[in-house]
């Protein structure tokens, strides 16, 4: 069983499955904490082992009730206004950031088959300012705005990132083929030393969390010491849940290993697509652990969207470039048309 399918329980007791709460070991970090619930009936159905620290009830008493009995009006409201956001979005989104149990939380949420799957982080910004968000985000679009190829964007990206996200190291890749991926571009705090993930192990490593976070616009690793937590749910005949969307999914152990590995304790992941593909991705690593702020992860998923509909366009003129110099060169002329698309 891998982490990128669909999560079936593995049970000890069959025979009492149905009857009661069950325990599914998967791998969710412990920061946060994450339920699901019917988006017809509004009952919750799975939750993480400790979500009583959000709502002052173990899971097993959690478990089958209403969210409408639980939280607060302004909570229930934007989960509610959320769920047919999401479902056009196809994808994770946020809800915004609340005071739950004395703690200010980020609340992000996504749609699964007929579950409304619901996330809770600690958020270490009380408020999102709109001003510095505004501000932050127009200075992450304007290293866009002058770059005239897919190296200059992604050089002037990385650079950007670092100084607004507060990662150690950001780095650029690209898929190279099935099972291998390239350093593109790299910014980093000046005391670390290059990015090198070459070796085959950490590339597979590194290649399967890219392939398995492709779903979702971003995914993150909190602390990389931290335990994995389990999911419960109300009982077996509520199938399964798929948590490879959720920020919360804890990556792989070999990927875990990779981090060890470069001394990083927390890395945030922001895939990349090129005409509905996975082209590549960005990488943030950190060396103590880190968890971004609700303004940073709303900041980076405007900003990816500018991001990909940029290096779309400019990996089409460059497809066009060489296509007339193969057809300049064919012709024996001199290649206007490429110069005066070079210059464009």
């Amino acid at each position: 069983m891998t982490l990128s399918q669909p999560i079936i329980p593995d049970l000890e007791n069959p025979s009492k499955s149905d009857s009661g709460p069950i325990r599914i070991p998967l791998g969710l970090q412990s920061d946060g904490s994450l339920f699901a619930f019917d988006i017809k009936t509004s009952h919750v159905h799975f939750a993480s082992e400790n979500i009583e620290k959000y709502v002052r009830k173990r899971p097993q008493h959690f478990l089958g009730t209403s969210i409408d009995t639980i939280f607060d009006s302004n909570l229930i409201h934007g989960i509610k206004n959320g769920i047919a956001q999401a479902q056009r979005a196809n994808g994770r989104i946020g809800i915004g950031t609340f005071d739950i149990n004395k703690r200010h939380t980020i609340v992000t949420m996504h749609i699964s088959k007929n579950w409304a799957v619901v996330e809770f982080c600690p958020s270490i910004e009380p408020t999102l300012n709109p001003g510095k968000f505004i501000n932050d985000t127009n200075a992450l679009l304007d290293c866009l705005a002058y770059a005239n190829s897919p190296m200059e964007i992604f050089e002037a990206t990385v650079r950007a990132l670092r100084f607004l996200s507060g990662y150690d190291r950001i780095v650029a890749l690209q898929f190279v083929d099935e099972n291998q991926v390239s350093l593109i571009a790299e910014c980093k705090r000046t005391n670390l030393p290059p990015h090198d993930f070459l070796p085959s192990a950490e590339a597979s490593a590194e290649t399967y969390e890219l392939k398995v976070g492709s779903k979702t616009p971003m995914s993150a690793m909190f602390d990389v010491d931290q335990v994995p937590i389990a999911l419960v749910a109300t009982n077996a005949s509520v199938g399964e849940l798929d948590i490879s969307r959720c920020l919360l999914r804890s990556p792989s152990p070999a990927y875990k290993q990779h981090l060890f590995d470069k001394e990083a304790k927390a890395s945030m992941s922001m895939p990349l697509h090129v005409d509905g593909m996975i082209w590549g991705a960005l990488k943030f690593f950190h060396s103590q652990p880190k968890i971004p702020s609700y303004r940073v992860q709303e900041m980076l998923l405007i900003f990816r969207r500018f991001l990909e509909q940029k290096l779309s366009t400019e990996l089409a003129k460059q497809d066009l470039q060489i296509l007339y110099k193969e057809r300049d060169s064919a012709l024996g002329s001199e290649p206007v048309l490429s110069q005066s698309l070079s210059h464009s």
